[in-house]
């Protein structure tokens, strides 16, 4: 379903109702933010990795990488079944599927 240059399976599904993703779709900016925090030691040693670069980079992309993560986990429910009108009703700002 999703791969890398690096990762063979980045995604992979098991019938009609199982997503396994190496991934989060469910990103934020605030997500990132506590990822940051919780590994500065990583972030700190690697080399090229800054964590001002990482911020800005996320303040530029996040409204985008928000939208499709959403719209990416709704078409999948809907997919599936298990997307319900409540959730929809839940959540207006995602994009119907096939936008």
């Amino acid at each position: 379903m999703a791969s890398s240059q690096v990762y063979a399976y980045q995604a992979f599904a098991m019938g009609h109702n199982v997503l396994g993703l190496q991934f989060h779709p469910e990103v934020t900016l605030e997500g990132l933010e506590r990822w940051y925090i919780g590994h500065a030691c990583e972030i700190a040693s690697t080399p090229g990795v800054k964590v001002d670069a990482l911020r800005a980079a996320a303040a530029r992309f996040a409204p985008t990488l928000i939208h499709c993560g959403r719209k990416f986990l709704i078409q999948w429910l809907e997919q599936t079944g298990l997307y319900a009108p409540a959730l929809k009703a839940a959540n207006p700002t995602a994009a119907p599927a096939g936008e």
